[in-house]
C-alpha cells in the first residue's frame, strides 16, 4: 500500500477491495479535485504487457454509454498498471443477491439495460468476458453500471491483457469457452442469462441444475421465463440465442405475455433482427 500513496495525480485514500486481476482504491484527482476509483493490476509489466495496456486504455477512454462506468485515465507507473475510472457509492449485484430473489420487474429492467451496455460494446468491437453480479454497481435509482474492463478483448485486435489465457468466472462462462473455442456475443448472451437467473433466484448457487425449479425459488417466475432463461443458457451455442439484440427482443417479447419459447425464437429469427 505504502508505494501507491502517490500514484501521479492520484493520492490514495483506502482500499475498495481486491480481485484476481487488481486492486481497486478510493482517490483523489489532484488536478481536477474529484473522487475516483483507482484500479492498479497486479504483477509487473514488461514492454510488451505495457503496450497492450496502453491500447486497452485508448479502447476504453472512447467509451460513452449510461450503463457502462466512465474511464478516465490509464498510465504505467514504475512497472504498475494503472486505470482511473468514475467512482460509485453504490453496492454490486453480488452484494445484493444476498436480499433473496429480486422482482420480476426489477430484475428484467436491471438486465434490459445491462443488454443495452453490452450491444454499445459489442457495436465497439468489444467483448467484455467477465459478466457477472460483481461487475455491475446499481446507483441508487437501480441504474446498473457494468463494470470492469482490464479483460476486454477488441474483436479488430488481439486480446489486450491476460493474451492467450482463458478469464472470466466460470459459473458465467460458456461451455464452449472452456472447450477453446472463441468469446462472441453468444457467450456474453450465457452470461447475461445466468445473471438474470440468479437474480430471479436470489442465490447463484442453483444455477448447475442441482437445486430447485426456479418458480419454486421466485413465485413470480412463469414457464415462459423459465423457458427463456433456458434458451439463452443453452449449453449449445447453436440452440443458444445468438446475439445481444435477440436477447433483448425476446425479453420483449415475455413482457407482451405472448407465446411460448418457439415464438419466441421465431420473433427474433433470421429476417426479424
Amino acid at each position: 500500500m505504502d508505494s501507491y500513496e502517490d500514484l501521479g495525480r492520484y493520492q490514495i485514500i483506502r482500499s475498495l477491495g481486491a480481485g484476481a486481476f487488481g486492486q481497486v482504491f478510493l482517490a483523489n484527482d489532484k488536478t481536477l479535485e474529484r473522487r475516483v476509483a483507482i484500479k492498479i493490476l497486479n504483477g509487473d509489466m514488461d514492454q510488451d504487457g505495457e503496450n497492450r495496456f496502453i491500447r486497452e486504455v485508448e479502447i476504453c477512454l472512447k467509451l460513452r454509454h449510461p450503463n457502462v462506468i466512465t474511464i478516465y485515465d490509464g498510465s504505467v507507473t514504475r512497472g504498475k498498471a494503472y486505470i482511473a475510472m468514475e467512482y460509485l457509492a453504490s453496492k454490486d449485484l453480488g452484494q445484493i443477491l444476498s436480499a433473496g430473489p429480486m422482482s420480476i420487474e426489477k430484475a428484467v429492467s436491471i438486465v434490459d439495460k445491462l443488454a443495452d451496455a453490452l450491444i454499445y460494446l459489442h457495436s465497439e468491437n468489444i467483448i467484455h468476458r467477465d459478466v457477472k453480479p460483481q461487475n455491475v454497481m446499481l446507483k441508487d435509482d437501480d441504474e446498473p453500471v457494468l463494470m470492469d474492463f482490464n479483460l476486454g478483448l477488441d474483436l479488430n485486435r488481439t486480446a489486450l491483457t491476460n493474451t492467450g489465457l482463458i478469464v472470466g468466472t466460470p459459473q458465467y462462462m460458456a461451455p464452449e469457452i472452456a472447450a477453446g473455442m472463441p468469446y462472441s456475443g453468444a457467450t456474453e448472451v450465457y452470461a447475461l442469462g445466468v445473471l438474470f437467473h440468479n437474480l430471479l433466484a436470489g442465490s447463484v448457487a442453483s444455477f448447475q441444475g442441482d437445486g430447485p425449479p426456479l418458480s419454486e425459488l421466485n413465485s413470480e417466475v412463469t414457464q415462459q421465463y423459465e423457458e427463456f432463461i433456458n434458451w439463452v443458457t443453452n449449453p449449445s451455442p447453436a440452440s443458444r440465442c445468438r446475439s445481444m439484440k435477440e436477447f433483448k427482443k425476446g425479453l420483449a417479447k415475455l413482457q407482451t405475455k405472448k407465446g411460448d419459447r418457439t415464438e419466441l425464437v421465431e420473433a427474433v429469427g433470421p429476417g426479424n433482427k
